[in-house]
């Protein structure tokens, strides 16, 4: 009933978040991906510059890669604004997951899960994440500005009724 609610009365976005894409345009001016962390770190500060008050980051950074050097720098100059993803080792099966990322960048970043359940066709964001004993807030609750929050539920439905044609995009 509820995803038909969604077809029938979409809810407006608020305009709040802004979604930065990775997509053909950003791929055919940036080259192939994965990008230096140069590119990443360049993106924050413009995004800061640009009047954003926190840029959280659907994408992981592990390993030591090209421009991580850079690339803490611009968290630094953003301390503990920024969001980084740390996939929870119980979902991905992937060796490098469930650990923060290289020390250059974990000292002056914030960390969030994007640990999801699925049961059919409905998904759920597991809200906190645990990471060796340390709850992470889930990215929906950091982007919604509620990751400290005590009432946000341990479950929290996605809610398709939001019309993805309302959100502002920016490619890349």
């Amino acid at each position: 009933l509820a995803t038909g609610r969604y077809w029938v009365d979409p809810i407006k976005a608020s305009g709040d978040i802004v979604a930065v894409g990775i997509d053909k345009a950003s791929i055919d001016s940036m080259g192939a991906w994965p990008w230096d962390r140069r590119l990443h770190a360049q993106m924050i500060d413009n995004l800061y510059a640009a009047g954003a008050k926190r840029v959280a980051f659907d994408i992981d950074f592990y390993g030591d890669a090209k421009g991580t050097k850079e690339f803490g720098e611009a968290l630094a100059r953003h301390d503990k604004k920024t969001w980084l993803l740390v996939l929870s080792e119980t979902d991905t099966g992937r060796e490098e997951a469930g650990r923060l990322p290289v020390p250059a960048l974990a000292e002056h970043a914030r960390f969030a899960s994007s640990r999801t359940r699925h049961l059919a066709n409905i998904a759920q964001y597991m809200h906190p994440a645990p990471l060796n004993g340390t709850p992470l807030p889930s990215l929906s609750t950091v982007l919604a500005g509620k990751e400290n929050d005590p009432d946000v539920p341990e479950r929290i439905r996605i809610n398709y009724g939001i019309d993805i044609a309302d959100i502002p995009y920016l490619s890349a």
